[in-house]
């Protein structure tokens, strides 16, 4: 499906988790809205590993209107991390780029 491109601003594209337990799961929620003159199209949200997940309504965003993308951490691994995730949607790049960081201790 093609969609003419539109604009999108999150209020803010990196979220620090701080110092989390491993096994705790933490849940964080990027907030965004469309900048644009067409409705936003979020056709795939792809975080970098397996320890991430995400969800959203596939719904078009009208424009001047806000969404959520909520991420489900769930670390498998100690240490400091950076995190990726990548949104599919109809803007001039096809894709935004958010981060997630913090630390996980035993």
């Amino acid at each position: 499906m093609n969609a003419l491109p539109t604009t999108i601003r999150f209020e803010r594209d990196t979220l620090q988790l701080g110092t989390i337990r491993y096994g705790e799961k933490r849940k964080v929620t990027f907030r965004f809205t469309n900048t644009g003159q067409t409705p936003l199209l979020l056709r795939d949200v792809r975080p970098s590993c397996g320890c991430t997940g995400a969800e959203w309504e596939k719904r078009p965003v009208a424009p001047g209107q806000t969404g959520e993308i909520k991420i489900t951490f769930d670390p498998n691994s100690l240490g400091h991390f950076l995190k990726n995730i990548d949104i599919v949607c109809n803007i001039d790049s096809g894709i935004m780029k958010l981060k997630l960081c913090g630390n996980v201790i035993e």
